[in-house]
Protein backbone atom coordinates (compact mmCIF):
# COMPACT_ATOMS: atom_id res chain seq x y z
CA UNK A 1 0.00 0.00 0.00
CA UNK A 2 1.39 3.46 -1.09
CA UNK A 3 2.69 5.65 2.03
CA UNK A 4 -0.23 8.52 2.97
CA UNK A 5 0.09 11.72 0.31
CA UNK A 6 0.29 15.05 2.13
CA UNK A 7 -3.66 15.56 1.03
CA UNK A 8 -4.51 12.04 2.50
CA UNK A 9 -2.46 13.19 5.77
CA UNK A 10 -3.87 17.36 5.54
CA UNK A 11 -6.29 15.83 8.24
CA UNK A 12 -3.73 15.65 10.77
CA UNK A 13 -2.23 19.29 10.01
CA UNK A 14 -2.41 21.64 13.19
CA UNK A 15 -3.77 25.17 11.70
CA UNK A 16 -1.65 28.58 12.61
CA UNK A 17 -3.07 31.70 12.49
CA UNK A 18 -1.42 34.84 13.09
CA UNK A 19 -2.01 36.60 15.94
CA UNK A 20 -1.69 40.24 14.67
CA UNK A 21 -4.43 41.48 12.82
CA UNK A 22 -4.01 44.75 11.17
CA UNK A 23 -6.24 47.10 9.97
CA UNK A 24 -6.18 48.01 6.45
CA UNK A 25 -7.90 51.10 6.47
CA UNK A 26 -6.88 54.43 7.29
CA UNK A 27 -8.79 56.00 10.76
CA UNK A 28 -7.08 58.97 11.14
CA UNK A 29 -8.55 62.28 13.16
CA UNK A 30 -6.15 65.28 12.97
CA UNK A 31 -8.25 68.28 12.47
CA UNK A 32 -10.39 66.84 15.47
CA UNK A 33 -7.94 66.36 17.76
CA UNK A 34 -6.63 70.09 17.39
CA UNK A 35 -9.70 71.39 18.10
CA UNK A 36 -11.09 69.29 20.99
CA UNK A 37 -7.51 69.51 22.66
CA UNK A 38 -7.00 73.39 22.49
CA UNK A 39 -10.19 74.48 21.76
CA UNK A 40 -12.43 75.94 24.08
CA UNK A 41 -15.38 73.37 25.30
CA UNK A 42 -18.81 74.90 26.46
CA UNK A 43 -21.29 72.51 28.20
CA UNK A 44 -24.60 73.89 26.75
CA UNK A 45 -28.21 72.81 26.73
CA UNK A 46 -30.82 72.55 23.41
CA UNK A 47 -30.94 76.84 23.47
CA UNK A 48 -28.52 78.43 20.82
CA UNK A 49 -24.88 78.66 21.51
CA UNK A 50 -24.24 82.88 21.31
CA UNK A 51 -20.82 84.01 20.20
CA UNK A 52 -20.54 87.88 21.27
CA UNK A 53 -18.59 89.89 19.20
CA UNK A 54 -17.22 93.23 19.70
CA UNK A 55 -17.11 94.09 15.80
CA UNK A 56 -17.20 98.12 15.38
CA UNK A 57 -15.14 100.81 17.09
CA UNK A 58 -16.82 103.51 18.57
CA UNK A 59 -15.86 107.14 18.96
CA UNK A 60 -15.26 110.20 17.14
CA UNK A 61 -11.44 111.48 16.69
CA UNK A 62 -10.96 115.51 15.98
CA UNK A 63 -8.29 117.78 16.10
CA UNK A 64 -9.56 121.42 17.51
CA UNK A 65 -8.35 124.66 19.14
CA UNK A 66 -9.60 124.38 23.05
CA UNK A 67 -10.54 127.86 23.20
CA UNK A 68 -14.22 127.66 22.97
CA UNK A 69 -14.37 125.81 19.89
CA UNK A 70 -17.15 122.81 19.05
CA UNK A 71 -15.66 119.72 20.23
CA UNK A 72 -18.20 117.38 18.44
CA UNK A 73 -20.46 114.38 19.33
CA UNK A 74 -19.17 110.67 20.48
CA UNK A 75 -20.28 107.22 18.90
CA UNK A 76 -20.37 104.04 20.45
CA UNK A 77 -18.95 100.52 19.89
CA UNK A 78 -21.28 98.25 17.70
CA UNK A 79 -21.56 95.17 19.35
CA UNK A 80 -23.54 92.03 17.92
CA UNK A 81 -24.24 88.20 18.57
CA UNK A 82 -23.74 85.27 16.35
CA UNK A 83 -25.79 82.39 17.38
CA UNK A 84 -25.64 78.16 16.47
CA UNK A 85 -26.92 75.08 17.13
CA UNK A 86 -26.10 71.76 18.41
CA UNK A 87 -26.57 68.84 15.71
CA UNK A 88 -26.39 65.07 16.83
CA UNK A 89 -24.10 62.58 15.00
CA UNK A 90 -23.88 58.83 15.70
CA UNK A 91 -22.34 55.88 14.53
CA UNK A 92 -24.14 52.45 14.51
CA UNK A 93 -22.36 48.85 14.49
CA UNK A 94 -23.65 45.41 15.23
CA UNK A 95 -22.60 41.79 16.19
CA UNK A 96 -23.58 38.40 15.52
CA UNK A 97 -24.41 36.41 17.85
CA UNK A 98 -22.80 33.58 16.56
CA UNK A 99 -19.49 35.95 15.91
CA UNK A 100 -19.64 36.88 19.60
CA UNK A 101 -19.90 33.29 20.50
CA UNK A 102 -17.06 31.67 18.11
CA UNK A 103 -14.59 34.64 19.54
CA UNK A 104 -15.34 34.37 23.22
CA UNK A 105 -12.19 32.90 24.32
CA UNK A 106 -8.25 32.65 23.36
CA UNK A 107 -9.09 28.96 22.83
CA UNK A 108 -11.77 30.04 20.12
CA UNK A 109 -10.06 33.67 18.41
CA UNK A 110 -7.28 35.49 18.28
CA UNK A 111 -9.58 38.08 18.71
CA UNK A 112 -12.56 38.63 20.39
CA UNK A 113 -14.84 40.32 17.97
CA UNK A 114 -17.90 41.96 20.30
CA UNK A 115 -14.97 43.78 22.21
CA UNK A 116 -12.75 44.24 19.14
CA UNK A 117 -16.15 45.92 17.14
CA UNK A 118 -16.69 48.45 19.89
CA UNK A 119 -13.10 49.81 20.01
CA UNK A 120 -12.94 50.03 16.04
CA UNK A 121 -16.43 51.38 16.12
CA UNK A 122 -15.35 54.37 18.10
CA UNK A 123 -12.41 55.49 16.03
CA UNK A 124 -13.96 55.12 12.83
CA UNK A 125 -16.84 57.45 14.70
CA UNK A 126 -14.11 59.79 15.09
CA UNK A 127 -13.00 59.61 11.71
CA UNK A 128 -16.16 60.21 10.26
CA UNK A 129 -16.69 63.77 12.77
CA UNK A 130 -13.24 64.34 11.56
CA UNK A 131 -14.29 64.32 8.21
CA UNK A 132 -17.25 66.73 8.96
CA UNK A 133 -14.84 68.84 10.70
CA UNK A 134 -13.10 69.82 7.45
CA UNK A 135 -16.71 70.55 5.60
CA UNK A 136 -18.72 73.80 4.85
CA UNK A 137 -21.40 73.77 6.97
CA UNK A 138 -23.72 71.43 4.91
CA UNK A 139 -22.22 68.03 5.43
CA UNK A 140 -20.70 68.34 1.72
CA UNK A 141 -17.67 65.96 1.45
CA UNK A 142 -16.85 66.47 -1.80
CA UNK A 143 -18.53 66.58 -5.79
CA UNK A 144 -19.15 64.61 -8.54
CA UNK A 145 -16.20 64.76 -10.76
CA UNK A 146 -16.54 65.86 -14.52
CA UNK A 147 -15.38 62.72 -15.63
CA UNK A 148 -18.18 61.13 -14.07
CA UNK A 149 -20.52 58.66 -16.92
CA UNK A 150 -24.07 59.35 -15.83
CA UNK A 151 -25.46 55.58 -14.81
CA UNK A 152 -22.18 54.70 -13.68
CA UNK A 153 -21.37 53.25 -9.82
CA UNK A 154 -17.75 54.45 -10.58
CA UNK A 155 -17.68 58.11 -8.80
CA UNK A 156 -14.13 60.63 -9.11
CA UNK A 157 -14.04 62.92 -6.66
CA UNK A 158 -11.42 65.41 -5.48
CA UNK A 159 -10.65 63.61 -2.51
CA UNK A 160 -11.43 60.01 -1.87
CA UNK A 161 -10.08 59.80 1.90
CA UNK A 162 -12.97 61.87 3.16
CA UNK A 163 -15.35 58.76 2.26
CA UNK A 164 -15.29 55.15 3.78
CA UNK A 165 -16.66 51.83 2.83
CA UNK A 166 -19.97 50.99 3.51
CA UNK A 167 -20.73 54.65 4.61
CA UNK A 168 -24.04 55.87 3.08
CA UNK A 169 -24.14 59.37 1.57
CA UNK A 170 -26.76 61.74 -0.19
CA UNK A 171 -26.05 62.90 -3.46
CA UNK A 172 -27.60 65.91 -4.41
CA UNK A 173 -28.06 68.37 -7.35
CA UNK A 174 -24.89 71.14 -7.57
CA UNK A 175 -25.79 74.37 -5.38
CA UNK A 176 -28.17 71.80 -2.60
CA UNK A 177 -31.39 73.82 -3.16
CA UNK A 178 -33.75 70.91 -3.82
CA UNK A 179 -33.85 67.73 -2.61
CA UNK A 180 -30.93 65.37 -2.94
CA UNK A 181 -31.79 62.70 -6.03
CA UNK A 182 -31.25 59.93 -3.12
CA UNK A 183 -29.04 57.94 -0.65
CA UNK A 184 -26.43 55.75 -2.06
CA UNK A 185 -23.72 53.63 -0.05
CA UNK A 186 -20.28 53.44 -1.09
CA UNK A 187 -18.70 50.17 -1.66
CA UNK A 188 -14.79 50.85 -2.40
CA UNK A 189 -12.51 53.58 -2.02
CA UNK A 190 -9.33 53.89 -4.14
CA UNK A 191 -7.42 57.40 -2.93
CA UNK A 192 -4.54 56.56 -5.84
CA UNK A 193 -7.01 56.55 -8.73
CA UNK A 194 -9.20 59.32 -6.93
CA UNK A 195 -12.50 57.76 -7.02
CA UNK A 196 -14.87 55.81 -5.07
CA UNK A 197 -17.46 53.34 -6.14
CA UNK A 198 -21.21 53.02 -4.59
CA UNK A 199 -23.81 50.31 -4.85
CA UNK A 200 -26.13 52.07 -7.37
CA UNK A 201 -26.58 55.69 -8.61
CA UNK A 202 -29.38 57.72 -7.67
CA UNK A 203 -31.85 58.41 -10.77
CA UNK A 204 -30.58 61.80 -12.34
CA UNK A 205 -27.00 61.34 -10.41
CA UNK A 206 -24.12 63.50 -13.06
CA UNK A 207 -21.31 65.49 -12.79
CA UNK A 208 -21.19 68.61 -10.62
CA UNK A 209 -23.50 66.50 -8.24
CA UNK A 210 -22.85 67.04 -4.81
CA UNK A 211 -22.07 64.36 -2.14
CA UNK A 212 -23.48 65.07 1.20
CA UNK A 213 -22.90 62.93 4.47
CA UNK A 214 -26.70 60.94 5.47
CA UNK A 215 -28.65 63.39 7.00
CA UNK A 216 -31.83 62.00 9.16
CA UNK A 217 -31.85 58.71 6.90
CA UNK A 218 -31.33 60.90 3.54
CA UNK A 219 -34.75 62.51 4.75
CA UNK A 220 -32.78 65.75 5.37
CA UNK A 221 -34.16 68.26 2.53
CA UNK A 222 -33.04 70.78 0.43
CA UNK A 223 -30.22 73.33 2.03
CA UNK A 224 -28.60 71.09 4.46
CA UNK A 225 -27.74 72.04 7.48
CA UNK A 226 -24.30 70.17 9.26
CA UNK A 227 -21.40 70.62 11.42
CA UNK A 228 -19.54 74.66 11.11
CA UNK A 229 -16.21 72.97 10.46
CA UNK A 230 -13.43 74.49 8.86
CA UNK A 231 -14.65 75.79 5.31
CA UNK A 232 -17.99 77.04 6.95
CA UNK A 233 -15.81 79.48 9.01
CA UNK A 234 -12.40 80.19 6.90
CA UNK A 235 -14.54 82.28 4.22
CA UNK A 236 -13.42 85.17 1.69
CA UNK A 237 -16.58 86.62 0.93
CA UNK A 238 -19.66 89.14 1.74
CA UNK A 239 -22.88 87.38 0.84
CA UNK A 240 -24.47 84.88 2.75
CA UNK A 241 -24.24 84.62 6.45
CA UNK A 242 -21.96 83.14 8.91
CA UNK A 243 -23.79 81.56 12.30
CA UNK A 244 -27.24 84.32 11.54
CA UNK A 245 -24.98 87.37 11.30
CA UNK A 246 -25.47 88.93 7.36
CA UNK A 247 -22.10 89.35 6.51
CA UNK A 248 -23.45 92.43 4.20
CA UNK A 249 -24.22 93.92 7.72
CA UNK A 250 -20.47 93.80 8.59
CA UNK A 251 -18.49 93.24 4.89
CA UNK A 252 -15.12 94.20 6.55
CA UNK A 253 -15.67 91.97 9.61
CA UNK A 254 -16.92 88.49 8.70
CA UNK A 255 -14.49 87.31 6.52
CA UNK A 256 -11.00 85.47 6.59
CA UNK A 257 -7.78 86.89 5.30
CA UNK A 258 -7.12 84.90 1.95
CA UNK A 259 -5.15 84.73 -0.71
CA UNK A 260 -6.15 83.40 -4.27
CA UNK A 261 -3.70 81.39 -5.85
CA UNK A 262 -4.98 81.19 -9.27
CA UNK A 263 -3.46 78.10 -9.78
CA UNK A 264 0.35 78.91 -9.01
CA UNK A 265 2.62 77.29 -6.78
CA UNK A 266 2.88 78.06 -3.06
CA UNK A 267 5.71 79.98 -2.67
CA UNK A 268 7.24 81.78 0.46
CA UNK A 269 6.25 85.51 -1.70
CA UNK A 270 2.33 83.87 -1.28
CA UNK A 271 3.48 82.77 2.03
CA UNK A 272 4.15 86.03 3.20
CA UNK A 273 1.13 87.61 1.36
CA UNK A 274 -1.01 85.91 3.24
CA UNK A 275 0.12 86.40 7.02
CA UNK A 276 0.17 90.36 5.58
CA UNK A 277 -2.81 90.25 5.06
CA UNK A 278 -3.54 88.84 8.34
CA UNK A 279 -1.53 91.63 9.53
CA UNK A 280 -3.33 94.13 7.97
CA UNK A 281 -6.81 92.81 9.37
CA UNK A 282 -5.38 92.32 13.11
CA UNK A 283 -1.79 94.92 13.39
CA UNK A 284 1.69 94.19 12.75
CA UNK A 285 1.50 93.04 16.66
CA UNK A 286 -0.88 90.43 16.70
CA UNK A 287 1.66 87.35 17.77
CA UNK A 288 -0.96 84.92 18.44
CA UNK A 289 0.25 80.80 18.25
CA UNK A 290 -0.75 79.76 14.88
CA UNK A 291 -0.77 76.19 12.88
CA UNK A 292 -0.97 75.64 9.44
CA UNK A 293 -3.61 72.86 8.01
CA UNK A 294 -3.12 71.58 4.74
CA UNK A 295 -3.19 67.91 3.15
CA UNK A 296 -0.31 65.93 1.45
CA UNK A 297 -0.11 67.53 -2.00
CA UNK A 298 0.60 71.54 -0.43
CA UNK A 299 2.98 69.55 1.90
CA UNK A 300 5.27 68.09 -1.39
CA UNK A 301 4.61 71.48 -3.18
CA UNK A 302 5.77 73.44 0.11
CA UNK A 303 8.88 70.82 0.60
CA UNK A 304 9.44 70.92 -3.14
CA UNK A 305 10.08 74.95 -3.10
CA UNK A 306 12.89 73.77 -0.56
CA UNK A 307 14.17 71.46 -2.58
CA UNK A 308 14.58 74.06 -5.54
CA UNK A 309 16.62 76.43 -3.42
CA UNK A 310 19.04 73.53 -2.13
CA UNK A 311 22.61 73.63 -3.98
CA UNK A 312 24.64 70.33 -3.68
CA UNK A 313 28.19 70.39 -4.99
CA UNK A 314 28.52 66.86 -5.72
CA UNK A 315 32.79 67.16 -6.05
CA UNK A 316 33.18 68.19 -2.63
CA UNK A 317 31.41 65.56 -1.17
CA UNK A 318 33.46 62.64 -0.10
CA UNK A 319 32.34 59.02 -0.28
CA UNK A 320 30.93 56.79 -2.70
CA UNK A 321 27.67 57.48 -2.72
CA UNK A 322 25.93 60.23 -4.42
CA UNK A 323 24.38 62.78 -1.80
CA UNK A 324 20.69 61.81 -1.12
CA UNK A 325 19.03 65.32 -2.16
CA UNK A 326 15.57 64.52 0.30
CA UNK A 327 15.05 64.70 4.03
CA UNK A 328 13.60 61.44 4.98
CA UNK A 329 10.41 63.66 6.07
CA UNK A 330 8.37 66.16 5.06
CA UNK A 331 9.35 69.88 6.54
CA UNK A 332 7.68 70.57 9.89
CA UNK A 333 6.93 74.14 9.57
CA UNK A 334 5.56 76.36 6.83
CA UNK A 335 7.44 80.14 7.24
CA UNK A 336 7.86 79.12 11.13
CA UNK A 337 4.49 77.86 11.81
CA UNK A 338 4.29 74.25 12.66
CA UNK A 339 2.42 72.12 10.08
CA UNK A 340 -0.28 69.93 10.88
CA UNK A 341 -1.01 67.64 7.58
CA UNK A 342 -4.10 65.50 7.18
CA UNK A 343 -5.45 63.42 4.49
CA UNK A 344 -9.05 65.01 5.31
CA UNK A 345 -7.92 68.18 4.41
CA UNK A 346 -8.80 70.07 1.17
CA UNK A 347 -6.72 69.15 -1.85
CA UNK A 348 -5.01 72.30 -3.09
CA UNK A 349 -5.58 74.93 -0.21
CA UNK A 350 -3.77 75.98 3.04
CA UNK A 351 -5.49 77.11 6.51
CA UNK A 352 -3.60 78.63 9.03
CA UNK A 353 -5.66 78.69 12.36
CA UNK A 354 -5.50 80.67 15.64
CA UNK A 355 -6.91 77.31 17.83
CA UNK A 356 -7.39 80.27 20.33
CA UNK A 357 -10.25 80.92 18.81
CA UNK A 358 -11.67 77.66 18.01
CA UNK A 359 -13.63 75.61 20.43
CA UNK A 360 -16.84 73.01 20.86
CA UNK A 361 -19.99 73.69 22.04
CA UNK A 362 -21.40 70.15 23.85
CA UNK A 363 -24.66 69.06 25.35
CA UNK A 364 -23.22 64.84 25.03
CA UNK A 365 -19.75 64.17 24.62
CA UNK A 366 -18.90 61.01 22.15
CA UNK A 367 -19.90 57.81 24.05
CA UNK A 368 -22.03 54.97 23.82
CA UNK A 369 -25.84 55.50 22.97
CA UNK A 370 -27.66 54.71 26.82
CA UNK A 371 -31.31 54.05 27.30
CA UNK A 372 -32.29 52.86 30.58
CA UNK A 373 -28.74 52.40 31.45
CA UNK A 374 -28.73 49.62 28.51
CA UNK A 375 -26.41 50.45 25.65
CA UNK A 376 -26.62 47.10 23.51
CA UNK A 377 -29.97 46.69 22.09
CA UNK A 378 -31.78 43.42 20.37
CA UNK A 379 -33.14 43.03 17.23
CA UNK A 380 -36.38 41.64 15.72
CA UNK A 381 -36.32 39.69 12.38
CA UNK A 382 -38.91 39.61 9.72
CA UNK A 383 -40.95 37.12 12.01
CA UNK A 384 -41.32 39.38 14.96
CA UNK A 385 -38.97 37.42 16.50
CA UNK A 386 -35.64 37.77 18.10
CA UNK A 387 -32.31 38.46 15.49
CA UNK A 388 -29.61 36.35 16.93
CA UNK A 389 -27.24 39.69 17.09
CA UNK A 390 -27.53 42.80 18.53
CA UNK A 391 -26.88 47.18 17.56
CA UNK A 392 -25.15 49.61 19.90
CA UNK A 393 -24.62 53.23 18.90
CA UNK A 394 -21.80 55.93 19.84
CA UNK A 395 -23.38 59.32 19.48
CA UNK A 396 -22.66 63.28 20.38
CA UNK A 397 -24.68 66.38 20.41
CA UNK A 398 -22.19 69.62 19.68
CA UNK A 399 -21.01 71.79 17.28
CA UNK A 400 -17.93 73.42 16.14
CA UNK A 401 -17.43 77.17 16.64
CA UNK A 402 -15.15 80.19 15.74
CA UNK A 403 -15.49 82.89 18.09
CA UNK A 404 -14.48 85.99 14.83
CA UNK A 405 -13.84 84.68 11.19
CA UNK A 406 -10.59 87.17 10.78
CA UNK A 407 -8.55 85.28 13.26
CA UNK A 408 -6.98 82.89 10.39
CA UNK A 409 -5.64 82.86 6.76
CA UNK A 410 -6.50 80.02 3.97
CA UNK A 411 -4.50 80.08 0.45
CA UNK A 412 -6.52 78.25 -2.30
CA UNK A 413 -6.73 77.31 -5.63
CA UNK A 414 -2.59 76.16 -5.30
CA UNK A 415 -1.17 73.99 -7.84
CA UNK A 416 -0.84 70.57 -7.60
CA UNK A 417 2.52 68.95 -7.26
CA UNK A 418 3.65 67.14 -10.65
CA UNK A 419 3.45 63.05 -9.90
CA UNK A 420 -0.15 62.48 -9.91
CA UNK A 421 -1.22 64.32 -6.49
Amino acid sequence: MAPPSNLQSVALQLEKVRKNVPTAYEQEHVLLDMIDKRGDVIDVSSRNIRLPQLIRPGGKFSQGTADFDDMGRGSGSTWDVGTLSTLQFRFAFEVSKLAEYATKGNDKAVEDVAVREVAEAMKMFKRALDCVYNTNGTGTLDTVGAAYINGSTTVPVTNPNIFFFNQDIQVYPSGLGSAARGLATVTSVDPLLKQITINAAPPGMTATDVLVINISQGSGGANPVSLEGLLYNHVDSQSGSWNNLARSTYPEALKTPHVAAGGATITPALRRLGENKLRRVLGVDFDEPLVAFMNVDQEAAWENVGITVTTNIQQQITGDSSQDMLKRRPPKTFGGLPIKTSIHATIQRIDVLALKHWGRGVTKEVDLFEEGGQTVFQLYGQSGGLLAGYISYFDTVFNVFMDQPRFGIFWDGLALPVGGY
